[in-house]
């Protein structure tokens, strides 16, 4: 039982390492890619999240990598799809959502077809959806499947170690169990963890269309790649720093 629970998420963290090698590969010679890829697939953390704990958190990122890889290598419908899909597995996705539209922009892709990989997105979503609804009202049944987990941990951190942790060891004497509706300012940490990643979030963006605004030449291209992998990268690390829950 304890196999089959943790198989999926040990299979993808060798998937993400074979993503890994597969996207360095387009930057690099195969020994450097093999040794990015190495230093994930070796990484002490993951064996503790994955493999010991059983976290899904490997097989959530297999998404992220897929859809990024698949656009690296222009196939945008796929990309969308894999998008899609890990948004149902966890909405976190959602995050890499403009940046994948805004690169598709920059790269001159017609907006009608932008369009119509916005739609396959959000296609996949409702109609893997459609079938689990048990409300007569369908929209209704979206909201209450975004916002049901939110009250499941109303805690500042519960087992991550991020920006929060300290707060609470500091200021509480303990890390986790912290309720996040405490007020700094008059404000719950809550609010302050959204106020914070809104404020990331929208930088990296603006730099990111500052970067795609100034390419020219074929290697400009190539950094825009890099800097994609960079922002996407920051999005998900700043998520994990400041959200609370």
């Amino acid at each position: 039982t304890e196999l089959a629970y943790k198989m999926p998420s040990i299979l993808a963290d060798l998937a993400n390492g074979y993503l890994i090698f597969l996207i360095a590969r387009k930057f690099a010679s195969i020994k450097k890619s093999l040794i990015v890829a190495s230093f994930y697939l070796f990484n002490p953390v993951l064996l503790a999240n994955s493999t010991l704990w059983g976290q899904n958190d490997s097989f959530v990122a297999t998404f992220i990598l897929l859809s990024y890889y698949l656009l690296l290598i222009s196939r945008y419908s796929l990309a969308f799809l894999i998008l899609g899909l890990g948004y149902l597995v966890k909405p976190i996705l959602i995050f890499s959502l403009p940046v994948f539209l805004i690169y598709l922009f920059f790269n001159k892709i017609p907006i009608k077809k932008i369009i119509v990989y916005l739609s396959i997105f959000l296609s996949i979503i409702l109609l893997l959806l459609i079938p689990f609804n048990n409300t007569g009202n369908f929209f209704q049944f979206l909201i209450e499947r975004h916002f049901s987990a939110t009250n499941w941990f109303p805690y500042t951190t519960l087992n991550a170690f991020n920006f929060w942790a300290v707060v609470s060891s500091t200021f509480y004497g303990i890390i986790d169990f912290v309720s996040d509706q405490n007020k700094f300012l008059d404000i719950s940490l809550r609010i302050w963890g959204y106020a914070i990643f809104v404020i990331i979030y929208a930088v990296g963006l603006i730099k990111f269309i500052r970067i795609f605004q100034n390419s020219k030449t074929k290697s400009d291209q190539i950094f825009n790649f890099k800097f994609l992998i960079f922002t996407l990268t920051l999005i998900y690390f700043a998520m994990f720093l400041v959200f609370t829950q």
